[in-house]
């Protein structure tokens, strides 16, 4: 499977762009989109998986799209998609709670159980599978969601900030379960958190105001910025933002009586300054022109 993003806007007024002319291609494997909230992230996704019409463009499935209502649903078929914000029955039972999704997807008898169960087994909940969805914890549900969007076996999963809201040791866990799930199959991971994708995917896509900023691998996006971080410090006392108009800031770090700077920048900022070897975090801040004030 692969799918073709051309040209793909979303108009919301006269001035408002959700998506601007957004094009690239994604193959199987962990695609990461990244982009601060706003970015338009969650409006792709919604595009992608035929919720959400484009204003212009057209997203082609293996050369097929969504345009009639028959091919919408034979394409939707095929699609997994879980929300950042989705809900369940809490009074209902982990596997009660995917019973329901199954007879959703029309699955009935063995073929129905045996999803169930191997749906659980994948996100490591099938033995919490007799407990209320409102006594797992917030991590639990996260995984609990993408087993209900896994169980018909969509050979495209589309997950919008999975790891929103939970503990680290959950973050990791959710990571690995999409990598895992993941194989020859496409699965579109949305977030904020730059480490997720960084650490999982093959494919990366950067998203801000509603513009493709860059598409390719994470080794790539890092060597873009090759070169260009530098560290130095400075007394307290220097004001460092007058340096901002020729530098991009990643961090500040205090101590004591001086502040430690990471600055992106085609030369060095000071003549003591040290050139840092550059991190996937560097090269995103540097592709969206730095961070919000």
């Amino acid at each position: 499977m692969q799918i073709q993003i051309d040209q793909v806007s979303k108009r919301y007024s006269k001035k408002s762009y959700g998506l601007h002319k957004v094009s690239f291609n994604i193959g199987p494997g962990l695609c990461g989109l990244i982009g601060r909230n706003g970015a338009g992230k969650t409006t792709l996704m919604r595009i992608i998986a035929g919720i959400m019409e484009a204003t212009a463009g057209t997203v082609y499935f293996d050369g097929q799209t969504m345009k009639s209502a028959a091919m919408q649903r034979h394409l939707q078929k095929r699609i997994g998609y879980l929300p950042q914000d989705f809900g369940f029955y809490p009074r209902l039972t982990v596997k009660e709670t995917m019973d329901y999704i199954a007879m959703l997807h029309g699955l009935s008898g063995k073929t129905k159980q045996t999803r169930i169960q191997d749906s659980l087994e994948k996100v490591h909940l099938d033995k919490q599978a007799d407990k209320k969805v409102r006594e797992l914890s917030g991590g639990m549900k996260r995984r609990l969601g993408i087993a209900q969007a896994i169980i018909h076996e969509p050979e495209i999963l589309i997950v919008d900030e999975p790891t929103t809201g939970v503990d680290p040791e959950e973050r990791i866990s959710i990571r690995n379960l999409l990598t895992e799930y993941a194989g020859q199959r496409i699965v579109i991971l949305s977030t904020h958190i730059i480490e997720d994708i960084a650490q999982s995917c093959q494919q990366v896509a950067v998203l801000d105001q509603g513009t493709l900023k860059y598409q390719g691998d994470i080794g790539s996006m890092i060597k873009a910025v090759s070169g260009m971080v530098w560290e130095c410090t400075l007394p307290i006392t220097e004001d460092y933002k007058s340096m901002l108009t020729e530098f991009t800031l990643v961090s500040n770090h205090y101590m004591g009586d001086s502040v430690r700077l990471r600055l992106l920048g085609e030369k060095a900022p000071k003549a003591d300054s040290i050139q840092a070897a550059p991190t996937a975090e560097d090269a995103y801040i540097w592709m969206i022109g730095g961070l919000a004030p």
